[in-house]
């Protein structure tokens, strides 16, 4: 049997085993993609966006998946008759992670293949018989295989690799931008977000938590939309998980932010610049992702989402959560304490940042302390973990130094383990127009 034979078996077996929506989400975790697929990328795929559906009963994925190709609505690439055939291959999901290990190392092989082909064509076509191509084309295996044995090495410890990374983003800073903040004045006082940074915005209930959110989301989005339209390329989304509000009411306040005070009121001019506002988030809809469903308030449905979003080239711009004690407790954990769940919550969030270099603006909770004793907030005033605190890359607090002035707020930037600390800044909280302003 051929090799191409032997991998189409592979991908066959593989797929047959994914039996379920937990089994779609285990290939995930193992690090499956649909460029490990040479001949069935379109239906992991398919699989994959199928059991993110919450209407999608846990065992029937297939059947979804071909109710889907049915009515047109998905594309894989097979009929009917094909896709019984791949289900029924495999009558268990006992040996998923077998079957997934062997796909990706025949994908693993073909691109090794590739390499030495194009290697060999390259010296074989060189008429001026040059060393130096040799020798050039010998640094583009080398650095293939590199990449081949970094997917499995995992962390061999050695610390070229972060050298590099450190050399080249001093030589070429322009090469590793940073997430910029919705305003200049902060994204000059407290630096922009670099791409692996969890960022923990902090306030009591009423202080404009959200409202920077949804400034700073719809910000990211309006860019990432513009990119893609200038690069003719993929959208980089950003999500937003609400938890606290439904998907109409936050729309509603984005619009606002959008179309600001002639969006206000019940006026026809009012409604028609409201209306117009609305539209206009109807043209980024793919540059901005909001969640505001059962499923997706548990962490193991996030860290699926952004995996899949990943492994088809959409990683996120930025994720936001709003906010983190709203999230339900950790499969498993459902007994244990809240300060435990809530440590969890936080560790995982923060292995999603670091693992996928995600932007996480995570929104949460401060205790009546700082009320009580009329100060500024501190960093041990977060709510219900202490866990929160350590996690987070930065820390930035929300708060009024005078309730007769509502519209006065100070953003603070208590933490940030590459730069500035204790920074501060008066911003005008408009909550008619759903905007935060610095002075």
């Amino acid at each position: 049997m051929s090799i191409a034979q032997q991998r189409q078996d592979a991908e066959r077996l593989c797929l047959s085993s994914i039996k379920s929506k937990s089994d779609a989400m285990r290939t995930l975790a193992l690090g499956l993609a649909p460029s490990h697929f040479f001949h069935y990328g379109k239906l992991f795929s398919a699989l994959l966006e199928e059991s993110q559906k919450p209407d999608v009963p846990e065992d029937a994925l297939w059947t979804s998946v071909m109710q889907s190709s049915m009515t047109n609505q998905i594309d894989v690439g097979l009929n009917i008759s094909d896709l019984l055939s791949i289900e029924q291959h495999c009558p268990t999901s006992a040996f998923l992670t077998r079957n997934a290990k062997a796909v990706q190392a025949f994908a693993a092989k073909a691109t090794a293949l590739a390499l030495l082909e194009r290697a060999k064509e390259a010296i074989e076509n060189d008429t001026t018989a040059s060393k130096d191509t040799i020798v050039a084309e010998l640094a583009k295996v080398r650095a293939g295989f590199s990449d081949i044995a970094a997917e499995d090495a995992g962390d061999a410890g050695d610390t070229n690799p972060y050298i590099d990374e450190c050399i080249a983003k001093a030589r070429n800073p322009q090469q590793f931008p940073r997430l910029k903040w919705w305003s200049p004045v902060v994204s000059r006082e407290f630096m922009d977000i670099e791409e692996h940074e969890m960022v923990t915005l902090a306030a009591r209930p009423a202080c404009g938590k959200t409202i920077l959110a949804c400034n700073q989301v719809l910000y990211t989005a309006i860019k990432a939309a513009t990119a893609a339209k200038q690069k003719d390329g993929a959208n980089h989304p950003a999500i937003f998980i609400n938890a606290e509000m439904n998907g109409g009411p936050l729309m509603e306040r984005m619009a606002l932010a959008l179309g600001g005070a002639n969006c206000i009121g019940a006026s026809y001019s009012a409604v028609s610049h409201r209306v117009a506002a609305l539209e206009e988030l109807r043209t980024i809809r793919q540059s901005m992702l909001v969640y505001d469903n059962r499923a997706s308030r548990r962490i193991e449905w996030i860290e699926a989402k952004v995996a899949l979003l990943a492994s088809i080239g959409r990683k996120p711009s930025i994720l936001c959560i709003d906010y983190l004690q709203l999230l339900r407790p950790p499969a498993g954990m459902e007994k244990s304490s809240r300060e435990n769940q809530v440590a969890e919550l936080s560790r995982r969030l923060k292995a999603i940042s670091k693992d996928y270099k995600l932007p996480i603006l995570l929104l949460a909770q401060l205790n009546r302390e700082s009320e009580k004793e009329n100060r500024a907030p501190r960093m041990s005033d977060l709510r219900e973990s202490g866990a929160i605190e350590q996690d987070s890359d930065r820390i930035l607090f929300l708060h009024r130094d005078d309730p007769d002035q509502q519209s006065r707020v100070i953003l603070t930037q208590a933490k940030l383990r590459s730069g500035p600390c204790m920074v501060s800044r008066v911003c005008t909280l408009a909550g008619a127009i759903y905007r935060l302003t610095p002075e």
